[in-house]
């Protein structure tokens, strides 16, 4: 679980950094526009990308769902890119165990912010 919240704050500075330097590009008016529409949808995207795997990893049925859906689509475009040599490459039950060890680290997560907000409340 600690490399979990080491990967997701490395993540969320890096997204601030991103989002301070297009700022700052924003209004120093010397940049094309086109790059700061381009990193503006790069940012839209990683953000949309973890809030879509938070609303998946959230329950254990849509985690399942996604899960099949994400392997049967890498299984498909590794297929395609090697001319149909290679046709399973990402094993269904290894995605699945590992998307469950998500939600298992999610659910201690969740229940230990729920604690750690109670006892701030309590104190005050």
């Amino acid at each position: 679980m600690a490399q979990i919240v080491r990967f997701v704050l490395t993540f969320i500075s890096f997204v601030c950094i991103v989002i301070i330097s297009l700022l700052s590009l924003a209004f120093d008016h010397k940049i094309d526009k086109t790059i700061i529409t381009v990193s503006s949808l790069l940012i839209v995207i990683a953000v949309g990308g973890v809030v879509l795997i938070v609303f998946a990893i959230s329950n254990h049925k849509r985690l399942v769902a996604f899960s099949s859906w994400l392997t049967r689509v890498v299984n498909k475009v590794v297929s395609k890119l090697t001319r149909r040599k290679k046709r399973k490459v990402v094993d269904l039950e290894s995605v699945e165990h590992f998307f469950t060890e998500l939600h298992q680290d999610y659910l201690e997560i969740k229940q230990k912010n729920k604690y750690c907000s109670v006892r701030l409340f309590g104190q005050l």
